[in-house]
């Protein structure tokens, strides 16, 4: 490589960003030129600016790169503020018309806005928009309760990463369960579907690296463990959340613990009165399910059974009527599937 490429390459490896190609879904026109490291481990373009972009680009990108793609940071902003653009306009046309086309976009553009705010968590332009596109998933949901089968499916068939699919399938499940039991009435509902949603904000000061592997290290404990309370800070004051909401938040972890822990010693350890109530256990549970059911880069997929025995251990003592209703309701949802 002469001198000329090599301060070429750095210059790219300062301004270029990873992106996914769920980024350039939706584009007529390539958005930014797109490079990938080839196999002498440089940056090489692949797709030019303003190049047409369907699916034979995309798929010959995917091959050609196996996804691993790089654009200019700065047209990244760009991108993201065309997929906003993109989930307010398919919001007001699932209100008119709710076909399968608009739900899948839905779903995909909904987890693409969601990975932004986790990306700029202090943007109140993502927050909100995110705030008011669950609002409508939550009115859709609560107007057609039987497209809520479809909604998971869905979610599952994109498989969007990790920490972008669970807080939507553990609000599913919650609103799903909620509707069955006549428990709260639809203020309420909406209160829990949004906290559940925006519980794992916090998740978003936590590097990318952490979430690829087993927690292993005792300062990995601090930040994943902190991260309730980092939700709280990045929410409060921000979205009408009332400190009920906002305390399901910060203690909505405690259940995780206690399935090898009782109260006390958790208390104990944090030095501090917990707030906890069947509101927070409700979205902690759900939580769990979701994260059990889903596949992990550092474990399988567990099944539904596995999950409700770890569940038992956090409801059997307080909840064992609870917990029953808990069973039968998920029985009955999987002998439907």
């Amino acid at each position: 490589m002469i001198w000329y490429d090599t301060i070429e390459q750095n210059n790219l490896t300062l301004h270029l960003k990873p992106i996914s190609i769920r980024d350039l879904f939706y584009f007529q026109y390539s958005p930014a030129t797109i490079f990938y490291i080839n196999n002498d481990k440089i940056f090489q373009e692949i797709y030019k600016k303003d190049s047409p972009i369907n699916k034979e680009a995309l798929s010959f990108i995917i091959k050609k790169t196996d996804g691993n793609i790089f654009i200019d940071s700065y047209e990244y902003e760009e991108i993201k503020n065309h997929q906003q653009e993109n989930l307010r306009k398919t919001i007001r046309s699932i209100s008119m018309s709710k076909n399968s086309k608009n739900i899948k976009r839905l779903i995909n553009l909904l987890s693409l806005n969601l990975k932004y705010l986790y990306q700029n968590p202090q943007s109140d332009d993502q927050l909100n928009l995110q705030y008011q596109s669950i609002i409508s998933t939550f009115n859709l949901v609560l107007e057609n309760e039987e497209i809520l089968p479809f909604l998971f499916q869905e979610i599952y068939n994109q498989q969007h990463y990790y920490i972008i699919n669970q807080p939507l399938i553990s609000s599913l499940n919650l609103i799903r369960f909620l509707l069955k039991q006549n428990f709260y009435n639809k203020k309420e509902m909406e209160s829990l579907f949004i906290t559940s949603y925006f519980k794992d904000i916090g998740m978003s000061s936590i590097p990318f690296e952490n979430y690829e592997g087993v927690i292993k290290t005792e300062r990995e404990k601090k930040i994943f463990s902190n991260h309730p309370n980092v939700s709280v800070k990045y929410l409060f004051g921000r979205l009408p959340l009332n400190l009920s909401n906002l305390n399901i938040i910060k203690h909505h972890h405690v259940y995780h613990s206690l399935i090898n822990k009782d109260l006390k010693q958790i208390k104990s350890e944090n030095n501090e009165s917990i707030i906890l109530g069947f509101e927070t256990l409700l979205v902690s549970v759900m939580d769990i399910i979701a994260g059990m059911t889903s596949k992990r880069p550092f474990r399988e997929t567990k099944s539904l059974f596995e999950s409700l025995i770890v569940i038992k251990k956090i409801m059997i003592k307080d909840y064992p009527k609870e917990f029953t209703v808990l069973v039968n309701f998920f029985k009955r949802f999987f002998v439907k599937r």
